[in-house]
């Protein structure tokens, strides 16, 4: 039997993995708590999805983790026994980890310490400086979330709307359509994201009249008549895949021909390409207790204990949109942590036709640690994937 100690940090991942790791039944548990907010929450989080496992709590004062004799002092309270003792010294600030060390060297001689160099998926034995990779896996999205306090909102989906198949079709005629494509259903896109008419999970179907009556009653304009046999000309004429019978089409379909299509694609690229421990798409993510904050992820998926998320996109309006997915990129990292993977999938050839702006576009992802893929990279991994499968 021996005991983990662990130093509880705001980013409770490296927490959880070394118990994950080192956790053999019948041990104890110490956890090393600041009575500050945050970290009171990270403990919580650490409680819910660990479960009930035999462990012990020390609280440190909010404002005295700094001091170096208070936390030895503290510890020296709570501590006994001759266990074995491992500790885990990632987590918390520089001065409460020397502590943690100087109280441990000094009284247990034969305490292992350990480090995770996070975001890397190994553990060091930092006795003998060996390292070595950590076994455990992430199960699924959900437990990397509720480590996080988040959780997610809606149906958690792990397959797209439509098949790899047709995902692959409708990008392969829309090179040859992509003008047509953005002009004629530009307005389908507008509806979707303003969820007027194009919500995911509508159940009911639409005439393609009643799309356009839709259309006139939100001030969108234009004949009627006219308006409702392009779309459905469109549709029908190019051969595009929807799931509802001819001559209908719901709200599902519809956005899955104005964007959802793309979303599909890098859903089942992603999937194919990384081979992630799990995937899934178009999740609504929530804090714990905070129902009114929400964020909508195109694609995220786990591997080897990180956490990826990729936004995708057909198209924007100018400086708007990419503002929006700088903001996201910010709202990311403060959700998920630092080692948050971002990448935006973009169906268009330059992220600006202003040369001077393309660049700066792109600095700003790179600044904010965001992969950028434009069409050319997404056709260069659809060519190896096809490659591959000869």
């Amino acid at each position: 039997m021996k005991t983990i100690v662990n130093i509880v940090s705001e980013q409770t991942l490296p927490n959880y993995l070394f118990v994950k790791e080192m956790y053999e039944k019948g041990d104890n548990i110490v956890w090393i708590v600041s009575k500050a907010k945050k970290i009171q929450t990270a403990m919580q989080c650490l409680a819910n999805v660990i479960g009930s496992i035999s462990n012990q709590k020390i609280y440190l004062e909010e404002g005295k983790e700094e001091n170096l004799e208070y936390v030895k002092h503290t510890l020296q309270q709570n501590i006994s026994g001759k266990e074995k003792f491992c500790v885990n010294l990632t987590g918390g600030t520089k001065m409460i980890a020397i502590a943690v060390y100087d109280f441990f060297k000094t009284n247990y001689q034969e305490t292992e310490f350990f480090y995770i160099p996070f975001p890397k998926n190994i553990v060091v034995n930092i006795n003998s400086m060996q390292s070595q990779e950590i076994k455990y896996k992430i199960k699924n999205v959900e437990e990397y979330l509720h480590l996080c306090n988040l959780k997610i909102g809606n149906t958690i989906s792990r397959e797209g709307y439509l098949s790899f198949e047709n995902a692959k079709t409708v990008y392969s005629k829309l090179n040859d359509l992509r003008n047509i494509y953005n002009n004629e259903l530009c307005e389908l896109r507008e509806l979707k994201d303003k969820n007027k008419f194009c919500k995911k999970n509508s159940s009911k179907q639409y005439p393609y009249e009643v799309i356009d009556e839709v259309k006139l009653k939100e001030g969108v304009g234009g004949d009627k008549e006219t308006r409702a046999e392009r779309i459905k000309n469109f549709i029908l004429f190019n051969d595009i895949p929807i799931k509802s019978e001819t001559g209908f089409i719901s709200g599902d379909d519809m956005f899955y021909v104005s964007g959802g299509w793309f979303e599909d694609l890098i859903f089942y690229l992603t999937k194919e390409q990384e081979k992630p421990d799990d995937i899934v798409c178009g999740i609504e993510i929530l804090k714990h207790g905070d129902e009114r904050s929400k964020n909508e992820l195109d694609v995220v998926y786990t591997k080897n204990n990180k956490l990826y998320v990729r936004e995708c996109k057909t198209g924007w309006e100018k400086g708007k949109m990419f503002n929006e997915i700088v903001y996201k990129a910010a709202a990311i990292k403060s959700l998920f942590g630092l080692s948050t993977k971002s990448s935006l999938f973009a169906y268009m050839d330059k992220l600006s036709e202003n040369k001077k702006e393309e660049q700066q576009n792109i600095e700003t992802l790179n600044k904010m640690g965001v992969t950028y893929f434009g069409k050319k990279e997404i056709d260069n991994e659809l060519n190896k994937l096809n490659e591959s499968s000869l």
